[in-house]
């Protein structure tokens, strides 16, 4: 089951630092899915970031969604991948 607020373990058994990255957070559908994520995962221990090319405006979609500081922004372009 996938974020149902039970166990996560089969994510957190990783090292990966982030469960979820959002890349393309600035498009409609990545404002979209970041919203949905912090509303309904974020209490719930849900490690995510918020990643696109323009690091002005992730911090942008970041405010709009009332995250706060503490959401990680990562900065890369998709030939970084």
């Amino acid at each position: 089951q996938w974020f149902d607020g039970g166990s996560c373990s089969a994510l957190t058994t990783t090292s990966r630092p982030y469960d979820v990255v959002i890349y393309g957070a600035t498009g409609f559908t990545g404002k979209i899915a970041a919203q949905h994520i912090h509303q309904h995962y974020h209490s719930k221990g849900i490690q995510y970031a918020l990643a696109g090319r323009s690091q002005s405006k992730l911090e942008q979609v970041r405010n709009q969604i009332d995250c706060n500081e503490e959401i990680p922004i990562l900065v890369a372009d998709y030939s970084d991948i």
